[in-house]
This record gives C-alpha cells, structure tokens and sequence, in this order.
C-alpha cells in the first residue's frame, strides 16, 4: 500500500490541519507502535496521551478530539 495525505483525505473527506498533501504512507499503526511512514488513529480520548509520544507520519483525529491534539510535529494532522 502506497497511500499519500492527499488520498487519505479524499478518502475520508477530513481536513488537514498540518503537513505535506504529497507525503507519502505504507501501512496502518496504533500510536504507540507506529513509525514514521504509518498513518495512525485518535478516536477515543483515553488515547489522547499517546498521541505527544507518537512516531506516526500521520494521525487521524476525530473532530471531537481536535483540542486534544498534541503530536509532535513531525506527525501531519
């Protein structure tokens, strides 16, 4: 799987809040274990503390959860 922001997005109809449209990803992780070319998910605010040590390239967050969205800035939101 090769899979851009720019595709995510269209996809799921989000809104980027920061990164690259172009960067690219090759595989889904939690937040805890992913790496730098994963996309991950924040959906449940128990989670949220996970999101500031996340290695992702990439997370999902629910609109929801915006205000909870402390990623490193490395991660595209």
């Amino acid at each position: 799987m090769n899979l851009t922001l720019q595709d995510l997005l269209d996809l799921t109809g989000g809104k980027l809040i920061r990164g690259n449209l172009a960067q690219s990803f090759t595989g889904f992780e939690s937040l805890k274990n992913a790496r730098s070319g994963d996309i991950s998910v924040l959906g449940d605010p128990k989670y949220a503390g996970e999101l500031s040590k996340t290695k992702a390239g990439a997370a999902i967050i629910s609109a929801e959860l915006v205000g909870f969205a402390d990623a490193p800035e490395s991660t595209a939101l």
